[in-house]
């Protein structure tokens, strides 16, 4: 089998023509530069210039990815098989264990997603819940100080109306002894 590896990445193709990708830490795999003639997978029809090969790639991801090409064409089977844990079967050889534990950590990377995006609200939730808290404690003293401000004013005006009162009546009353006094002092 050549060796077709670089850093991030190893790859290889087997004398049956297989390519093997193994991703060792990147956030893409790029082929470029890796041709048919170059890595002699298929045959070459020298008449005609052209190189050919077929093999199967699988490419596997928590994500979603794309594959293009720049020279040449790119066909076959794209489309994508989903498989759910419960529908693994690892009774075949090392081969299907291995797509299993792919599948199981596809689905706990998933998993994890969304353990992340609820945690994530959960920590909104309970900020709003305590901004809320705080809101209403603070309404609450707000409320008690202006009940507090209005007694204080009631208090005041009563007190101020019993002086008001009070003198009032003192004046009245001073007022009635003035002629008892005058007569007394005429009558004498």
């Amino acid at each position: 089998a050549e060796d077709l590896g670089k850093a991030g990445y190893d790859t290889s193709v087997s004398t049956a023509g297989v390519i093997s990708i193994r991703a060792t830490g990147v956030a893409g795999i790029d082929i470029s530069g890796a041709t048919a003639a170059d890595t002699a997978l298929g045959g070459t029809d020298s008449s005609a210039g052209t190189s050919s090969f077929s093999s199967k790639l699988e490419l596997s991801s928590n994500d979603t990815f794309s594959i293009s090409g720049t020279t040449g064409t790119i066909s076959g089977d794209t489309g994508s098989t989903q498989t759910k844990v419960s529908s693994l079967d690892i009774s075949t050889g090392a081969a299907s264990a291995q797509s299993a534990l792919a599948t199981i950590d596809s689905a706990l990377a998933q998993i994890d997603n969304q353990r992340a995006d609820l945690g994530a609200v959960q920590n909104r939730f309970d900020y709003t819940i305590s901004n809320l808290a705080n809101i209403q404690e603070n309404v609450s003293a707000s409320r008690g100080r202006i009940q507090d401000t209005d007694f204080a004013v009631e208090t005041a005006n009563l007190t101020k109306n019993q002086i008001l009162q009070q003198a009032g009546t003192s004046i009245l009353a001073q007022a009635n002894q003035i002629p008892q006094a005058a007569i007394s002092l005429i009558g004498g």
